[in-house]
């Protein structure tokens, strides 16, 4: 989805008009036409302002250019995941168990994360070595080196020694 669609369905599903939406970004109501219409993406003060407004991430806001990842656990984010600094805005580095109102909630850190290093084998023929944290998701998938590797894709798996 485009800047254009998503700025357009928040606005509407809040019941706003483009003249409402406008004083309360305080910018003008042809800003709002411009963005709706693709002409113009808003700048980044204003992109954090509607991002607290209408409570999505600002990757929401741009159409979800990218997968967002927490940076402590490795797990994909999205706008119900992802944690807020005390002022409300999102921090999209990191998912609310990790980060949340300006602090680090894990205890553990990253290196401490993982206990192995292995070398994976793909059923496409690519080998990669990593650090494995143990763990399997509910998606069946596993988490190497602040990856998220889905089981169906790998041939073998084996701890690996330097």
């Amino acid at each position: 989805m485009d800047t254009k669609d998503v700025i357009l369905e928040l606005r509407t599903k809040k019941g706003l008009s483009q003249d409402e939406l406008a004083e309360k970004l305080y910018v003008t109501r042809q800003a709002v036409s411009r963005w709706e219409n693709g002409e113009t993406i808003p700048n980044t003060e204003t992109l954090k302002l509607l991002s607290k407004f209408f409570d999505v991430s600002i990757n929401t806001l741009l159409g979800s250019p990218r997968q967002l990842i927490c940076q402590c656990c490795g797990m994909p984010l999205d706008d119900s995941s992802i944690s807020k600094e005390p002022d409300g805005t999102f921090n999209e580095e990191y998912c609310k168990w990790c980060y949340a109102e300006g602090k680090f909630t894990y205890n553990k850190q990253y290196g401490d994360m993982y206990d192995k290093f292995v070398k994976i084998y793909f059923k496409d023929g690519s080998v990669r070595v990593g650090l494995f944290n143990d763990e399997f998701y509910e998606d069946s998938s596993i988490l190497v080196s602040c990856e998220v590797i889905k089981i169906a894709d790998i041939e073998k798996m084996e701890l690996f020694e330097e």
